[in-house]
């Protein structure tokens, strides 16, 4: 039940994460609140594991697996919705030219080869 707690408290911390990028960002900075999420995480999953381990008396044997679980789940979740997002704007033609921030959205080395 306690691992159940923890990854929703995981989920409300990603759409938290997630609604503040799109409030200071707009659309676009949702993938960056998403890779904002997963260290933020990390640090979460750990805290609930060292809570494991001091407080429930398990072993750091026994915590990783669900330290490995409560971790892989909700960064998966937030990884996937950065690729889906990073997707969407290749898809509109505005990915690699706007990362660039070049008019014709080749890299140098293209440049050279016309």
């Amino acid at each position: 039940m306690h691992t159940a707690i923890v990854i929703g408290v995981g989920l409300l911390v990603l759409a938290a994460c997630l609604l503040v990028g799109r409030l200071v960002g707009g659309p676009g900075a949702l993938p960056t609140a998403a890779l904002v999420f997963l260290p933020v995480w990390l640090v979460g999953a750990g805290v609930n594991m060292a809570i494991g381990v001091k407080r429930a008396g398990y072993s750091v044997a026994e915590e990783a697996p669900v330290f490995l679980v409560v971790f892989a789940l909700l960064g998966f979740a937030g990884g996937v919705r950065t690729m889906l997002r990073t997707a969407e704007e290749v898809k509109r033609g505005r990915g690699e030219a706007a990362l660039m921030n070049r008019p014709g959205g080749k890299a140098p080395d293209d440049a050279d080869e016309e």
